[in-house]
């Protein structure tokens, strides 16, 4: 232990010494408020600047080391601990011999007089200058994107509450912007990670440098940015947006593969008007956002306020709500209808329909609630209740044959191929028994996955039906790619059969083509004796529809 100061006309305590030493290991000071001499012990050089604590020995000299605007701090800290007996703790830089500053922690307890008077202070000083910068480099971290530097979502998220907050108190308008770049998937399936980050920087440094130093941008996903342009009047939100999108036509992003071009799309709403929360801004900018994307992106769109859209929205999310409470509740169920042979009209098998009950028990049929539980996240989940549901009916049924639908999804799913697969590991009688119909639109949006999927559910037993057939584009080579077992021909051209050629001719060609590749073919929709007639005069192998029995439950079924 080296001592800085010592006078000799005082003595310390060893063990009090000892203990503060120990405890804090660092500098313990003994501070004569009425002659302003401070006795420091301890090692000096943990501070980096003994002289901050030698020079004269006083009190002044050491306060002239203390960054001016923190010695204020320190100074009301301590009139806080006498005259209202609050700890004496405080964090402040000290500025070192080299004239640097270092961030030191200094506690303490100051010795009255009879009258209340302080006339001692004692405590100690530690260095915690890593630390500080420590701290300080973590909450960085919590609040930026490494990758490009700017704000995280979180933070920006704060920021534009706080905005919103000053102009509902102020008055006047702010604007805030999502940024979605373009083809990003493209280019990381074809040039990969390093290319992608290139291009999130470029893209970074661009917006950064269109933008004000009192304005906000931040990076709020994997391809998206978002600014806050605070005050920006509503008539001003197409040209600067469109200033944001010149910049990144004007320069292409240096990636480790060479130039690339940057293309973006750009949604921008006002606050406090139309967007009175942080909810409602992000909610308008993704529907501005997917309005500009869906106009050939490289454009600016503005959020509208629509009242059939918003009516839209909260139907959509009531639906949702329904729906999840279905599914945890048990009410989503499997309705069955029969699907007969053509020449015989015997059943064959049945296809399960997903229908939801409801509390008063009346049937809610599928076509009131996919479409918006694929748009609200909620299909995987009913995917694999279907899945179940299926397999229960199969098992309490060895002679049911049952269809069940899909959506494009479960193309991708490992997890319910897995989950069927189990299933049929278990219970090897369910093979053959079990089709899964995936629609056309389905199965041509990516061909070589669907093909996949397919052929996975093959190895299992499973056939797949290729449903709504004719509803696409679906060609030779597709139906050649995809090998279904079984093509439900469209109801569209079913119900059409008696009145349009070229319905016949369709069902006719496809019936043909069908049979030389060995794939059976089903017609749906048949809701008359003489569709029936047409369709099995046309070579169609099996029959759907309300003319041999509409859905419903087993346990009610005729």
């Amino acid at each position: 232990m080296t001592e800085v100061l010592r006078d000799p006309a005082q003595t310390a305590a060893p063990g009090e010494l000892s203990a503060a030493l120990s405890a804090a290991c660092t500098l313990y000071y003994e501070w004569d408020l009425v002659s302003d001499r401070i006795l420091w012990i301890g090692a000096a050089e943990m501070l980096a600047c003994p002289q901050a604590v030698a020079v004269n020995g006083s009190g002044e000299a050491f306060l002239e080391r203390i960054d001016p605007d923190h010695l204020r701090l320190r100074t009301a800290a301590l009139a806080r601990h006498i005259d209202g007996g609050e700890p004496f703790d405080c964090e402040y830089r000290l500025r070192c011999e080299d004239g640097a500053y270092r961030w030191v922690h200094d506690c303490g307890a100051a010795a009255l007089s009879g009258i209340g008077k302080p006339v001692r202070l004692s405590g100690i000083v530690r260095d915690i200058d890593d630390q500080r910068h420590s701290r300080q480099r973590l909450r960085y971290l919590a609040e930026h994107e490494p990758l490009t530097g700017l704000i995280n979502r979180r933070r920006l998220r704060a920021l534009l509450e706080q905005c919103i907050d000053d102009r509902l108190a102020t008055g006047g308008q702010g604007g805030v912007f999502l940024i979605g770049l373009e083809r990003l998937d493209v280019i990381l399936e074809g040039y990969g990670e390093a290319t992608i980050d290139a291009v999130m920087r470029a893209a970074a440094e661009r917006i950064r440098a269109c933008l004000r130093n009192t304005d906000i941008v931040g990076q709020i996903g994997a391809d998206r940015f978002a600014m806050i342009i605070d005050p920006c009047p509503e008539d001003n939100l197409i040209a600067v947006g469109e200033k944001i999108l010149s910049a990144m036509r004007a320069t292409p992003a240096e990636t480790p593969t060479g130039r690339l071009s940057i293309t973006a799309a750009i949604g921008a709403t006002s606050f406090p008007q139309p967007a009175r929360r942080v909810g409602e801004a992000m909610a308008q900018l993704e529907c501005a956002l997917t309005n500009a994307r869906l106009s050939g992106a490289d454009c600016v769109r503005t959020y509208q306020e629509r009242p059939a859209r918003w009516l839209l929205r909260r139907r959509e999310l009531t639906v949702a709500e329904q729906v999840q409470q279905a599914l945890d509740e048990d009410r989503l169920v499997l309705a069955q209808q029969p699907i007969v042979d053509a020449r015989t009209r015997r059943v064959a098998l049945h296809e399960g329909l997903a229908r939801i009950i409801d509390e008063n028990g009346e049937f809610t049929v599928a076509g009131a609630f996919v479409g918006i539980a694929e748009r609200m996240g909620l299909m995987r989940q009913i995917d694999h209740r279907v899945l179940d549901l299926g397999i229960g009916a199969l098992a309490d049924d060895p002679d049911l044959r049952l269809a069940i639908n899909v959506s494009g999804l479960t193309t991708t799913d490992n997890a319910w191929v897995d989950r069927l697969g189990a299933a049929m590991a278990e219970r090897p009688d369910l093979a053959g028994r079990l089709i899964v119909e995936i629609t056309e639109t389905v199965a041509l949006h990516d061909i070589e996955q669907s093909a996949h999927f397919v052929a996975r559910l093959a190895e299992l037993g499973s056939p797949v039906a290729l449903d709504d057939f004719g509803a696409g584009f679906t060609s030779f080579r597709h139906l050649r790619a995809l090998k279904p077992a079984i093509v439900k021909i469209d109801g569209g051209f079913v119900r059409d059969l008696s009145t349009s050629s070229d319905s016949a001719l369709f069902v006719e060609a496809l019936t043909r083509l069908a049979s030389g590749l060995g794939i059976e073919t089903i017609g749906e929709c048949v809701e008359t004796e003489q569709d029936a007639v047409a369709l099995v005069r046309l070579g169609v192998n099996y029959l759907q529809g309300y003319h041999f029995g509409r859905p419903a439950l087993p346990a009610l079924a005729a």
